[in-house]
């Protein structure tokens, strides 16, 4: 009880910046990034000795597992759900990438023998996983892997990105043209696959990349000057979400809430003293914030700025990419909402509360 009322009390006192910032780090400062996160708060991501080492990790609290690999293989973890279970790829020396399920320390081969390479990118709490599959040395195919079945979605060059729990998915097809060596890409659009009936969202080019459970899809669309924009499209209706004050941004997650986190410019590319600076933003209506301005004073100074907000999750904590300007040293980070002050005395009212609280609010690190 104790240290559930020592973490009440931090929690409160740090109200003021609204989020707690955690780095998450690796023995021997090494590379890490983060790419989703759960409601259990689990994150998974990569890390490595340097940006290009392709080491799929699991972290909740401090502790940080390793996803199982064959020896010399490396792999990438895509997507979580809600219990746990972890997509992504693996590469095998010599092999081309194959999608891969994790469940604890079994990982599991996805790949039909005909798939000349495959990527599992997201799943579902159902279990049904989405991601993309070649065969020969053709154009991809958005792939759904559903009760023991293998099946490949509509459209011509897709990728299937995100699944929400009513078994929606979204993601790109290709736009082609007919060639003399067969079809020819001119263009992606976001899509949508409705009980595998596939739907464009528009635009000339357009990438969907997430989906909640009310069927509302985020991504990027380009703009008639030919400006990257973040969307969200209900339905086939997109909305622009605005930028922060570049001409490029896109939006990368949504949660339940509607809650939209993705990365754009900081300046316009049309700024002499513009240095392109990327920075990871939070949309919850009706603009945006750049998420580095909620940092402390005393993270500023030691040099993080956020880069790529990548997942956010329905209870606010956003997972990323935060860069150092002062080390050139790149972390995933996690920014977790800190309740208001009457909530906390809501909760510190019943002991009973209090232990669940002090079990659910961990630290990322």
């Amino acid at each position: 009880m104790l240290a559930a009322l020592a973490l009440a009390g931090h929690a409160v006192a740090a109200q003021a910046a609204g989020y707690t910032f955690s780095l998450i780090e690796l023995p021997g400062d090494g590379y890490t990034m983060a790419t989703t996160i759960n409601a259990a708060g689990q994150v998974i991501g990569s890390g490595g000795p340097d940006g290009s080492a392709q080491h799929p990790r699991l972290w909740l609290g401090g502790v940080t597992s390793t996803l199982a690999l064959p020896p010399a293989s490396t792999a990438n973890a895509q997507g979580i759900n809600n219990a746990g279970q972890i997509v992504g790829a693996l590469t095998g020396p010599g092999s081309n990438s194959q999608a891969t399920l994790w469940i604890g320390a079994n990982a599991t081969n996805l790949a039909l023998p005909q798939m000349s390479s495959s990527i599992a990118r997201a799943i579902n709490d159902a279990g049904d996983i989405v991601g993309d599959s070649t065969f020969g040395g053709g154009l991809s195919n958005a792939t759904l892997w559903r009760n023991g079945a293998v099946i490949v979605l509509p459209g011509i060059g897709g990728q299937a990105r995100a699944i929400n729990n009513a078994g929606q998915i979204a993601g790109i097809y290709a736009v082609t043209e007919a060639g003399s060596n067969g079809p020819t890409v001119v263009t992606y659009q976001a899509a949508r696959w409705d009980n595998y009936v596939l739907s464009s969202l528009g635009g000339p080019n357009s990438q969907a990349y997430d989906i909640n459970d009310a069927g509302v899809v985020v991504g990027e669309m380009f703009s008639s000057e030919g400006y990257i924009r973040p969307v969200r499209w209900d339905g086939t209706v997109a909305t622009d979400l605005g930028t922060l004050a570049g001409e490029f941004a896109a939006a990368f997650g949504i949660n339940n809430v509607g809650q939209i986190v993705g990365s754009g410019l900081k300046a316009s590319i049309f700024d002499p003293a513009s240095t392109f600076e990327q920075r990871a933003f939070l949309w919850d209506g009706p603009s945006i914030i750049d998420l580095t301005s909620l940092l402390d004073s005393e993270t500023l100074s030691a040099g993080w700025v956020l880069e790529s907000a990548n997942d956010i999750n329905d209870q606010g904590w956003i997972v990323g990419s935060a860069y150092n300007t002062l080390t050139d040293a790149r972390r995933g980070f996690v920014l977790a909402p800190v309740p208001e002050p009457e909530t906390w005395a809501m909760l510190l009212a019943g002991l009973g509360l209090i232990g669940a609280i002090a079990r659910r609010r961990v630290t990322v690190v």
